[in-house]
């Protein structure tokens, strides 16, 4: 092919391409259907990318469309009726369920964030008191309330600062970790990076964040009663205006904790389900090697590509490394092409009308190398030739759908052109189902002898058994291919276990991060509550002081400081349960057999939780008894 343009280095679409090729009349000239897609209508595979005039709004482009797709199902109603088209930004279908998992990612970045604001808020409320003779001082002297609200907000803003600066330090090492556990098909992966934009956004953030989490302190401590904080008076009443502060502060983050908790409990729940389902074939040592044979060699000679296939698997099977090997049309676990389907004596479907079923050619021995079992009949064999009676073995989900409890060795389905001779084709097995995609029940599927596919299908894939490594196999698997074809290359050599893993990698991401995030939110969120009520027990140091003098039992102490911590510990899980049941109804697509308001589930997060904060109340208590009270009482 001549090359007629260089596009730019930062040109992207969907995914990173090297080479861009016209087809014919403007229809791509390879893909999944074979033949020349622009003459034939019974193909609905294609989008089309297209740009709105200007100041058409995308309704009016819709009702245009609908037009044309209504006049050519009367024209044509065998093939289009019961189509129509469908309108999506480009962004959106580019970034697909994508965006779902990137907002749950921001929503959990911006639960931290709040979550660390309200600790350092906390701790400026805390330093805010212990300096208000300071700040009275100051206010006596002449400093006005702006004075001193923004003394107190330049020194947030120049913690923020700091913080920012080692956050980004620590970001740097943090995001190449994202990167690698993120999946392959993330749109603009390889785009992801601290680049001005993004350090331009934290500092604005930064110091958005921090003038945030110190202007209330600020505030407060700008109200302060000259007369009475000189003369002490008012410290009682200013002590319990700043504990209800603090514990609304901390009832807050253990809110967003216990939303985190249990968004990432949802998740975890999915994950594993998803990890249990069982794909319906063996994975385990198992590799595919794909190839895609040149059109003008074997696209018009099916009993060539046969004879290519044969020989492959022959001399494949020969090589002392390999326990097995079979060919199918499309690799396990990746999709199979969909097609119509009739049943022999079934009345004829109307036209709009469609029974589809998944399509996939293999070779002998295929089921019993993926340990897919024949439930009836017989396996395909090499008895089924381009000569022979035309066979096909359909799966169980096939026979649900599609003949109920009829006999399926007494039945003959259809597919393909009617006109050709061997459209019939009898039943002669059903084997168990295998999953395309684990989330997805299996879907029908017949399995077709490759001798007997005269249709011109160009690619292929090789499964094999063998428990050398990729690299070795795919060297041995080469030059058996290039033993047949010198000018034949294979690609995308890869054993199951990673295209099962990598099936479930955008599931394994954003659970894996929700955790993560979760994790660090009920760390930040117990940091909190522990540094919070250390405060609040030594402000009552006096108080629980005088009551151990006066005979009150350690125990009695921490029943008492525990009643308060249990009411902000009881709201905060309350109202932080009823977040997550709104955001996990909305997340619903990212889940798999877990409802938003799994009871186990939440029961879970709570407890842990309940647990972490009683913990952190915990502490601060213990150490407060471990004091002599009569010291307590001379200090105060």
């Amino acid at each position: 092919m001549e090359v007629v343009g260089i596009v730019p280095a930062r040109f992207r679409f969907e995914q990173p391409a090297d080479l861009w090729l016209l087809g014919y009349r403007g229809v791509p000239r390879a893909g999944s259907v074979p033949g020349d897609l622009a003459a034939n209508r019974d193909i609905h595979v294609l989008d089309v990318i297209g740009k709105l005039a200007p100041g058409v709004p995308v309704r009016a482009a819709l009702a245009e469309l609908d037009t044309h797709a209504a006049r050519l199902a009367r024209e044509y109603p065998k093939t289009n009726a019961g189509y129509g088209v469908a309108l999506q930004e480009l962004q959106d279908a580019i970034v697909g369920d994508t965006k779902r998992v990137l907002l749950v990612l921001l929503g959990a970045v911006a639960a931290l964030l709040a979550i660390s604001a309200v600790n350092v808020a906390n701790l400026m409320l805390v330093r805010t008191g212990h300096r208000t003779v300071e700040l009275t001082m100051r206010s006596a002297l002449g400093a006005s309330p702006c004075r001193l609200i923004s003394l107190i907000l330049v020194e947030a803003i120049v913690l923020a600062a700091v913080g920012g600066l080692l956050g980004v330090v620590v970001a740097h090492g943090v995001v190449q970790a994202l990167v690698s556990l993120a999946p392959p098909n993330l749109p603009r992966l390889d785009e992801v990076a601290l680049d001005a934009r993004v350090l331009l956004s934290g500092l604005v953030l930064t110091l958005a964040t921090g003038g945030a989490f110190g202007l209330w302190p600020a505030w407060r401590a700008s109200r302060a009663n000259i007369a009475a904080a000189l003369s002490g008076s008012g410290r009682a009443s200013a002590g319990r205006e700043r504990r209800r502060a603090q514990s609304l502060l901390v009832g807050g983050e253990l809110t967003v904790a216990q939303v985190l908790l249990v968004v990432a409990g949802l998740l975890v729940a999915s994950f594993g389900r998803l990890l249990s389902v069982d794909p319906g074939v063996a994975t385990r040592d198992r590799l595919t090697v794909d190839v895609s044979l040149a059109p003008e060699k074997y696209r018009s000679n099916p009993g060539r590509k046969a004879a290519f296939h044969e020989d492959v698997l022959r001399r494949v099977a020969e090589l002392p490394e390999i326990d097995g090997v079979a060919m199918a049309l499309t690799r396990p676990l990746s999709g199979a092409i969909n097609r119509g389907v009739r049943v022999e004596g079934r009345p004829e479907l109307k036209p709009g009308e469609r029974q589809t079923m998944s399509f996939v050619v293999v070779s002998e021995g295929y089921f019993g190398l993926l340990e897919m079992p024949v439930r009836r009949g017989r396996d395909l064999s090499a008895r089924d030739t381009a000569t022979s009676e035309p066979a096909v073995v359909v799966n169980d989900a096939f026979v649900r759908r599609y003949l109920g409890t009829a006999d399926p060795l007494t039945q003959r389905i259809g597919f393909g052109d009617p006109s050709k001779p061997g459209y019939w084709r009898t039943i002669v097995g059903v084997v168990a189902d295998a999953k395309e995609r684990l989330a997805d029940p299996a879907a029908p599927t017949a399995y077709l002898p490759f001798r007997q596919d005269a249709e011109p299908w160009n690619f292929a894939s090789y499964v094999i058994e063998t428990r050398l490594p990729v690299s070795s196999v795919a060297k041995s698997v080469q030059q058996a291919v290039l033993g047949v074809d010198r000018d034949q290359p294979i690609s995308r050599a890869r054993t199951l276990d990673e295209s099962l893993a990598s099936a479930v990698a955008v599931e394994r991401f954003t659970t894996t991060l929700a955790t993560v995030f979760a994790g660090l939110a009920l760390a930040l969120a117990a940091v909190g509550a522990f540094g919070v009520m250390s405060h609040v027990v030594a402000s009552r140091r006096r108080e629980l002081g005088v009551r151990l003098a006066v005979g009150a039992q350690p125990t009695d102490i921490i029943v008492l400081v525990a009643k308060d911590s249990a009411r902000i510990i009881g709201v905060a899980s309350l109202v932080g349960v009823a977040g997550a049941v709104v955001v996990g109804r909305w997340m619903t697509t990212l889940l798999y057999e877990v409802k938003a308001g799994d009871p186990r589930t939440i029961a879970a997060a709570v407890t842990v939780l309940v647990m972490t904060a009683f913990v952190a109340t915990y502490l601060p208590v213990r150490r407060a008894l471990a004091a002599n009270p009569i010291a307590s009482l001379r200090d105060s």
